[in-house]
């Protein structure tokens, strides 16, 4: 398969360093870059994939030990990969290169941290996975200077925001401070890791300086720059880009391996080795996989042998090295196969009820390809004591007898399945069906084929009856939701349905199970008490932007109030009462008045970021009111926006739900991009360094009564709503609820 780029031209920079200068009398750096194996050979076998796709502009630059000496060959030359000779690459590369061209950068060699894991006073970027990080270059230990995370994403940003390319980033090394030596392992008969000395390097020298305020004053020019910068500890703009994608080899609490594989002669990065397996794989598939897939595949292969996460920053949905960009619907993973039942590592907490159908792919196969033929396999066990397993039995077809073998494959959802969900028949909807003469099993077959049951009028001892069926004057339908107090409230912003229209029946039964399985998710409870987090472990502030000044926001009874077109900026961290060792991962999701559900926060192909303490995650919302679909439906609205929680790494991407259409023109609704009641605004950061501390408001659903660590189980987890009512914007009345 060659790369499909139309009339644009593709540019790559390859970087692999073996071998490093070693430091001359007098340098003042006191970090030992151990030599390499593995860097180079990364590098050319890049080379190779780029060639093979048709990648037209390759620079490369190494540093390869001399047999005979302890040098590089490549030293005095151009082709050495020092700061000058990076900085030269990628001036040229921004130079030359036309808008839309697609950029393609690899290192591979040691990192480092340029400042210490939370231990800095005042340090605002604690636990980051990009700033603070630094590319140990060729001669660093001869006196060179680091390219930090800050400096590169320079770079990368006048490429993206100056020139309009698309930037494909991959870094295969490590910056944990974390790194130590194994003898062996199972695959390999050489390990070593990507870290120099203790992973921490707080020494400046007059070149680091030198070019740290070169860049800075080139980061000033492009602007979006901050004020709050110091001459080492910079907001890298990599660590929350826009038009590139960056791939990291591990966590920045992990270390990143090369090894050499049991029975060749050929050394790797563990991370570039199975990058590239699972690119080769594609070469003969019509369809590249995303950057998401390329790292979900190379995290399931590393888990197998030793612990380390690839961290994707960026633009995951787009396909890797290219400009398109494939919505994907989320995969989980085959743990375990017994005969025909898997165990699947996604469960309750993510949504999984009984009955719900995924569709099975052997290890290997692409799904989405031509040649996929996914078997399937129906859930058959789900607990709220294993919130991230469930188990399936496969539906094997009739007319095959054989083996079958998914271990270690992945599974996509293909039907949702919902809790047992009854619904009443109100007296004016079965008068006006029996006065059109039609029988009520028109609506009671299409409603049980996706579990909803007609309740029995007569049955007074039925308590699961949650939804009303009604008509109005107009003969449209329309949905009631009982409360707990069995009253009825009506389900707003629905298409409208009459009993008139041909598919009246198929429509309703799309919308009821469509508002069913929003409803299942939003009421999701965690009642293992095993499984749950302390109530205060996150802070949040929510504030409004009022010019460029953050002002806080009315709340009500629990309930922030808005307008149409309030710019509003949400702010998480782990609270300081979170005392727990164990890491702490966050998703952020909105259940929509228009009965979607769509991530926020952080980038498609990112399951969750990682909190501190030390720093917030904030993202702005700028509010907006759908128009009412009929005359009872209110102008005002409410959003929930939904924190999930949990100890371990997990993606929540199985609870997105896409928005209803504002007319039933199609039975079944068709996937396809939506807009959603709030969009993510991109500029929040240049007014947001100095968010005030405001109400701390976060409450953690269904907190346990014991103490972290009193069970060890494997994942803890929750989740936190904010609810935002928006009300339209009334002239002279700014605020005003209607």
């Amino acid at each position: 398969m060659t790369l499909s780029h139309g009339t644009h031209n593709t540019w790559a920079l390859l970087i692999g360093i073996n071998c490093y200068v070693p430091g001359r009398a007098g340098n003042t750096r006191s970090v030992l870059y151990p030599n390499l194996k593995g860097c180079v050979s990364d590098t050319l076998a890049v080379k190779k994939y780029l060639e093979t796709i048709g990648v037209q502009n390759i620079a490369l630059l190494t540093s390869t030990a001399d047999p005979k000496s302890d040098r590089p060959i490549e030293e005095g030359t151009d082709k050495i990969p020092i700061f000058a000779n990076v900085e030269r690459e990628l001036d040229y590369i921004i130079k030359k290169a036309s808008p839309g061209d697609l950029v393609y950068i690899h290192y591979s060699g040691h990192g480092i941290r340029r400042e210490a894991l939370g231990t800095q006073e005042g340090q605002r970027f604690s636990g980051d996975k990009i700033n603070g990080t630094a590319l140990a270059l060729a001669d660093v230990m001869d006196g060179g200077p680091y390219l930090t995370g800050y400096q590169l994403g320079v770079f990368v940003k006048r490429m993206v925001k100056q020139k309009d390319l698309r930037v494909t980033l991959i870094l295969d090394s490590c910056f944990s401070g974390r790194g130590t030596r194994d003898a062996t392992s199972s695959t390999a008969s050489y390990v070593s890791y990507r870290t120099g000395g203790e992973g921490f390097d707080s020494v400046v020298l007059p070149i680091d300086r030198e070019v740290d305020n070169s860049i800075a004053e080139i980061d000033r020019k492009i602007g979006e720059s901050s004020e709050s910068r110091n001459a080492i500890v910079k907001a890298s703009w990599l660590a929350n880009p826009t038009g590139c994608t960056i791939l990291t080899a591990c966590d920045f609490n992990e270390s990143a391996r090369e090894e050499t594989r049991v029975g060749t002669q050929s050394t790797h990065g563990a991370f570039t080795f199975y990058m590239l397996e699972k690119l080769q794989q594609s070469l003969a598939s019509s369809r590249r996989p995303t950057h998401a897939h390329v790292r979900d595949y190379v995290e399931t292969k590393l888990s197998v042998s030793h612990k380390q996460s690839p961290v994707l920053h960026g633009d995951g949905e787009h396909i890797f090295f290219g400009k398109e960009k494939v919505v994907e619907r989320p995969l989980c993973r085959i743990l375990t196969q017994t005969d025909d039942e898997v165990e699947l590592d996604i469960g309750y907490a993510q949504g999984v009820n009984l009955g719900a159908v995924y569709n099975l792919y052997p290890e290997g196969e692409v799904p989405g390809s031509d040649d996929a033929t996914p078997l399937k396999a129906c859930v058959t066990d789900v607990s709220p004591s294993f919130p991230f397993r469930s188990t399936a039995t496969i539906m094997r077809p009739d007319d095959y007898m054989g083996p079958i073998n998914v271990k270690s494959g992945s599974a996509m959802l293909d039907t949702w399945a919902l809790p047992e969900t009854t619904v009443d028949i109100s007296p004016s909807l079965w008068k006006a069906l029996d006065s059109a003469g039609i029988p009520l099993n028109t609506l009671g077959d299409e409603l049980a084929s996706v579990g909803i049951i007609i309740s029995d009028p007569s049955d007074k001892t039925n308590s699961k009856q949650s939804y009303i069926l009604d008509i109005n004057k107009k003969q449209i339908l329309q949905i009631y939701i009982k409360t707990k107090s069995n009253n009825r409230e009506r389900i707003q912003r629905t298409p409208k349905i009459s009993i008139a229209d041909s598919n009246w029946a198929k429509d309703l039964t799309t919308v009821l199970n469509h508002i069913c399985r929003h409803q299942s998710l939003r009421n999701i409870k965690n009642t293992d008490r095993f499984c749950q987090l302390p109530p205060d472990c996150l802070e949040v502030v929510v504030k409004q932007r009022v010019g460029r000044r953050l002002r806080p926001l009315e709340k009500v009874d629990g309930i922030y109030n808005a307008t149409h077109g309030t710019q509003i900026v949400y702010n998480f961290r782990l609270s300081d009462k979170y005392t727990a060792s164990r890491y702490l991962f966050a998703s952020f999701y909105m259940f929509n008045a228009t009965w979607g559900i769509s991530k926020l926060h952080p980038a498609p192909g990112q399951p969750s970021i990682q909190l501190s303490t030390s720093k917030f995650e904030r993202f702005m919302l700028e509010m907006d009111v759908p128009p009412p679909r009929c005359a009872e439906d209110p102008d005002g609205i409410e959003d929930v926006i939904r924190v999930f929680l949990c100890t371990a790494n997990k993606s929540w991407e199985d609870v997105s739900l896409e928005e209803l259409p504002t007319e039933m023109l199609v039975t079944p609704l068709k996937e396809e991009e939506t807009i959603v009641d709030a969009t993510v605004s991109e500029d929040v950061d240049e007014v947001l360094m100095d968010v005030e501390m405001g109400e701390r408001n976060a409450v953690l659903k269904n907190p346990g009564d014991c103490e972290d660590d009193d069970v060890d189980f494997d994942e803890k987890w929750g989740y936190v709503d904010i609810v935002v009512r928006t009300s339209p914007m009334i002239e002279g009345v700014a605020g005003a609820l209607v």
